[in-house]
């Protein structure tokens, strides 16, 4: 199998340009990946909108390889995503309860476990600020 593009794509419309009558789409070393003919059989709202949709979907999967998207469905895609969702807001809710569990307290911080744990504790708040959350 050949190797295809790496990289972001990008939309340059010269219409109005050199390639009068076309919407390209170039990779980010302006190489030409496709061009849409707005004189074809398709109006030019439509070859623009396809350029549009294919640089959204190619830089959406940027970094998956092409036989995982060819054997992925949408639905296994959606589903994915909503695990996704919910495992973030599992880990931030345990960050929330670590963040309370290692909050220092007066009485540690003498200590030299008292300040690994106000590290952790930081690293804790950092994440949740992150993420808009408050502990």
């Amino acid at each position: 199998m050949s190797e295809q593009t790496r990289g972001r794509l990008r939309i340059v419309d010269e219409r109005d340009e050199e390639f009068a009558g076309s919407v390209i789409v170039q990779d980010g070393t302006g190489n030409m990946v496709a061009d849409c003919n707005i004189f074809g059989p398709l109006s030019e709202e439509v070859c623009l909108a396809n350029a549009r949709r294919l640089v959204a979907c190619w830089n959406a999967c940027e970094g998956i390889g092409t036989e995982a998207l060819e054997a992925t469905l949408v639905s296994d895609i959606d589903e994915m995503g909503a695990q996704a969702i919910n495992d973030r807001s599992e880990l931030i809710g345990a960050l929330q309860m670590a963040e309370g569990w290692l909050r220092p307290s007066g009485a540690s911080k003498g200590h030299k476990e008292g300040w690994a744990i106000k590290e952790d504790h930081d690293r804790i708040v950092a994440l949740l600020a992150k993420h808009g959350k408050k502990p």
